[in-house]
This record gives C-alpha cells, sequence and structure tokens, in this order.
C-alpha cells in the first residue's frame, strides 16, 4: 500500500490549489481550441485544401474523414505521453504536448491551397492532423492525473470538472475567434486569407500556456513514491504484461469511456455539422446558438463535479448514458422539425434537392451542404435557391434551437464530470498516467472519433436510397434519413450502460494500491 507521507501530506494540503486549477486547465484549454478549430472551419478546409474540392461532397466528406483521424490518433498520444508521465512526471509530459499541438496547429495556418501545391496540400493537413491527435491524447491524461493527485480527498470530483469544461471551453474560443476574424475583414479578404489566422492565433495562445506550465509544481504523489523508488521502469510492461491491470483497462473502456465519450462528440461535435451542413442554418446563427448554449451549460458541469464527490459517480455516469439513450434521437428530430416549419421555399434545408414528378420537392441525396449544381430537378432555380441561401431562424426558432442546444449539451454533464475520477481512484498510482491515458483515448479516439463521420456519412446514404427508391417509385426505406447515423452512439451508449449497471457495484471510494 502506498501513502504520502504525513509531511508530503501537509505540504500538499497548503499548496495553492487555485493555482494548480489554472496550470492544468489552461494548456487544455489551448489544446481543444486547436483541435476543435478544424471542424469549425471544415468548410473552407475543405476548400483550400482538396484538389477535388469542385465535388462539395467528396471535399467535405473528405475533410470529416481527416478530422477523424484526430481522434484516432489520441490513444497513440495516451500511450507515449502516458508512459513520459508514469516514468519522468506528469509536468514533464504536458508541456510537450501542448507545444506539439500548437505548432501543428500554426503549421495548417500556413500550407499553401490545393490550387498551388496539389494532393500534398491534402497530406500535409492529414499529417499535421495526426500530431493534434498524438498531442490532444497525451495532454487530458496527464492534466487530470496532475489535478487529481492535487485535489483533497473529499473534493477529487469538483476539481476535476474544471479539467472537464475545457473541451466546452475551447469548443466557444473557436468559435469565437472565428466570429471575430470573419466580423473584422471583408467577406473576400476572409474567404481568401483571414481564415488562417484563428489557426496562426495558436502560436500566441502557447506562450501563454507556456508561461503558467513553467510555474508547475509536479504532482505530490509522483514526487512521493519517486524518491520511495517505486516508479516503474517500463509502465508499458506494467500495464499491458499483468492481467490484472490489462482487464482494468478493456473494462473502464467499455463499461464508462466509450458510452460517455459517444454522447459528449455528439452534442459537442456532430450537433454542430448537423446545424450548419444538414439542417442548413446560417452560419452566424449556428456559431451563437452554440455559444449560448454552452456557455450556460459550463456550471452544471461544475455542479455535477461537485455533487460527484457526495454521491455515486456510478449513478451519475448512469444518468448520462441512459439520457442519452433516450433523448439524442428525439432532440435531433426536433431540431430539424423546428429548421423544417420556419422555412418556406426551403422544405427541408438540407443540401442537394430533388424535383420529384409530382413537382414536390424532395432533400435526396446529402445531407451536407455543397454549391454544387443540382441535377435531375424540373425547378433548378427553386432547388438552387436551397442550396446557396442559408437558412435564417426567426426569434422564436432560434430560441427553441438554442433551448435544444442546450438540453443536448447538459445531459452530459453528469457522467462526464464523474467519468475521471471514477476511474483514476481505480488504478495504481504508479502506472495511473498510461492506464488511464489508454482508457480515456481509446473511448474517444476510436469509438467516439468515428462519430462525426459516421453519422454524416449514415444520413447520406439514407438519403441516397431514399431517393433511388422514389425514383423506382418504391416506398422510402426511411422516414427519418437525418436520424439514420445517431443509431451508432445510441448503440454505444447501451452496451456501457448494460456493463455499468450489471458489473460496477455501488461504492463511492476505492484506495488505490501500487501494482
Amino acid at each position: 500500500m502506498f501513502h504520502l507521507s504525513a509531511n508530503r501530506r501537509i505540504q500538499f494540503l497548503k499548496s495553492d490549489l487555485l493555482f494548480v486549477i489554472i496550470n492544468a486547465s489552461i494548456g487544455s484549454i489551448i489544446e481543444f481550441y486547436d483541435f476543435f478549430i478544424f471542424i469549425v472551419l471544415s468548410p473552407l478546409i475543405a476548400k483550400n485544401f482538396f484538389f477535388f474540392s469542385k465535388h462539395g461532397d467528396l471535399a467535405y466528406i473528405y475533410t470529416l474523414l481527416v478530422f477523424t483521424i484526430g481522434f484516432i490518433a489520441r490513444p497513440i498520444g495516451g500511450l507515449l505521453f502516458g508512459y513520459l508521465g508514469d516514468f519522468k512526471g506528469r509536468k514533464y509530459a504536458f508541456v510537450y504536448t501542448v507545444a506539439m499541438i500548437s505548432l501543428s496547429t500554426f503549421c495548417i495556418g500556413l500550407i499553401p491551397s490545393s490550387a498551388k501545391i496539389g494532393i500534398f496540400a491534402g497530406i500535409f493537413i492529414l499529417l499535421l492532423r495526426f500530431i493534434q491527435g498524438i498531442a490532444l491524447g497525451g495532454e487530458y491524461g496527464n492534466a487530470s492525473t496532475y489535478l487529481f493527485e492535487h485535489a483533497p480527498l473529499n473534493k477529487k470530483g469538483y476539481f476535476l470538472s474544471w479539467i472537464q469544461i475545457t473541451g466546452t471551453t475551447g469548443m466557444i474560443l473557436a468559435l469565437l475567434t472565428t466570429n471575430i476574424t470573419k466580423h473584422a475583414l471583408s467577406p473576400l479578404a476572409y474567404e481568401y486569407w483571414g481564415w488562417r489566422l484563428p489557426f496562426l492565433l495558436s502560436a500566441p495562445l502557447f506562450l501563454i500556456s507556456v508561461y503558467f506550465r513553467a510555474k508547475t509544481a509536479e504532482s505530490p504523489i509522483f514526487l512521493a513514491y519517486k524518491q520511495q523508488r517505486l516508479v516503474k521502469e517500463n509502465p508499458f510492461r506494467a500495464v499491458f504484461a499483468k492481467v490484472r491491470n490489462f482487464k482494468n483497462i478493456v473494462f473502464f473502456v467499455f463499461v464508462g469511456a466509450a458510452g460517455v465519450a459517444a454522447i459528449d462528440i455528439t452534442s459537442l461535435a456532430y450537433q454542430i455539422t448537423f446545424l450548419e451542413n444538414t439542417l442548413h442554418i446560417q452560419l452566424q446563427q449556428t456559431n451563437l446558438i452554440v455559444i449560448i448554449a454552452y456557455l450556460i451549460s459550463i456550471p452544471f458541469f461544475i455542479f455535477f463535479g461537485y455533487l460527484s464527490d457526495r454521491i455515486d459517480k456510478k449513478w451519475l455516469i448512469a444518468s448520462t448514458l441512459f439520457l442519452g439513450i433516450i433523448l439524442l434521437r428525439p432532440l435531433f428530430s426536433e431540431m430539424y422539425t423546428i429548421a423544417h416549419t420556419q422555412s418556406n421555399v426551403q422544405a427541408m434545408p438540407i443540401a442537394q434537392n430533388y424535383a420529384l414528378t409530382n413537382q414536390t420537392v424532395y432533400n435526396a441525396q446529402s445531407s451536407i451542404r455543397t454549391n454544387n449544381k443540382v441535377e435531375h430537378a424540373e425547378d433548378k432555380s427553386s432547388a438552387n435557391h436551397i442550396t446557396d441561401n442559408p437558412l435564417v431562424l426567426t426569434t422564436q426558432g432560434f430560441l427553441w434551437m438554442l433551448l435544444l442546444t442546450f438540453i443536448l449539451r447538459v445531459i452530459n454533464a453528469p457522467g462526464y464530470t464523474s467519468l475521471a475520477p471514477f476511474v483514476l481512484a481505480r488504478l495504481p498510482n504508479n502506472i495511473r498516467v498510461i492506464s488511464y491515458s489508454t482508457i480515456y483515448n481509446i473511448g474517444y479516439g476510436i469509438f467516439a472519433g468515428l462519430i462525426v463521420i459516421l453519422c454524416n456519412y449514415g444520413s447520406h446514404h439514407a438519403y441516397i436510397l431514399n431517393a433511388t427508391a422514389i425514383n423506382q417509385h418504391l416506398p422510402t426505406p426511411y422516414q427519418q434519413p437525418y436520424l439514420v447515423g445517431l443509431w451508432y452512439p445510441i448503440l454505444v451508449g447501451i452496451i456501457a450502460l448494460l456493463l455499468l449497471i450489471v458489473y460496477v457495484p455501488n461504492q463511492q471510494n476505492r484506495k488505490t494500491n501500487v501494482s
């Protein structure tokens, strides 16, 4: 059994906990900003960096695929920097992660367009996105463990809730930066070069993060067990060679990380693409809806972090999984209904539109906004109007969409804020970073990382099948094709919820042992 000495415990309790929170959080906010600015600016990335950008659907799908690569790379970063965190120290690892992601984001803003360097533009984007994913995979596990090991025993959930809001805050920062840049420049200047500025802003943000992290003290628990020579020389072997440790990682991936991550990324990343590219709502309104809803949701994450120190974290995680399972489709369906009723000519403001033989307009082929010409349409002027002019919501429609976006985001608060303290308390001290980084990043990198591309592609494919059926005078196979992709996060949530209820005992806290 591992314990802090009495002197070490007194020193720990007298540390400047506020400064610890700032140090752990500010770098994560910047890293999430760097990571999510890609999805915020994905339509312009598709237009500028892919040589087939004239094919709107193909370029946008490829851009989403590149976005997904950043998620898939996260487990690699979790293993690499998790090893460093357990062997060299938590601070040692997360100083490097913020440098990696900031540099790669800055370089994205410098890449010439595909018109100048052809296919290499897309290749460079792919490589830099991969580096971003590795860096973010290493950041979160180290930062969470660092804060967990500083926090008092009865306030770990509350302390870690400040790390849990960094993803939401990073997305808000990305949206604000994009909007400010767009309004500060002329439309022509923004389209030509101004959209690169949010990427280039990563450089000064990186300097801010380095300033704070240079003043960061190492985790007292790491220093204590390093002094007692309990540091593992090879954390990889300790995790993957010991059956017990490896089983714990697999178990917590499926019982919590994958399910919570699926609900989280659906509400955080996919929801933005749904508003802009499926509902075709004006970009300015989309960003404003998301910014306000996310800002309002932040206090709820702090509250549920505070609550997780007082009730069983298992049931808070279960509540997020349950609410996600039953509410994802109704919430997205209601968003679609609002957009539908707010539009006049835009009967279904989705993407490509087909005028059928009975003179009705049907959105068939894609759930992705594009500037392609609409073929097979008898009323091409109407179809092009639907494609080229975004939907502007009325005040009532805007408020309803804001409420639904807020609900969609806040249902994730109980589970997301409880996940880190729930898992970290059950991991050995001396392989805690690599274990948690692996668990978290497999959940977010693999299971949740596929959500944006699968949900968009699922809807895209459903529209194609419906269009084909109508052209052949057959019943349409999907009544709500725009919801088809949501079955994936719902299925992941169901599996996680069942495992959590059946296999995790009701227990508030557990002591951790040295492996």
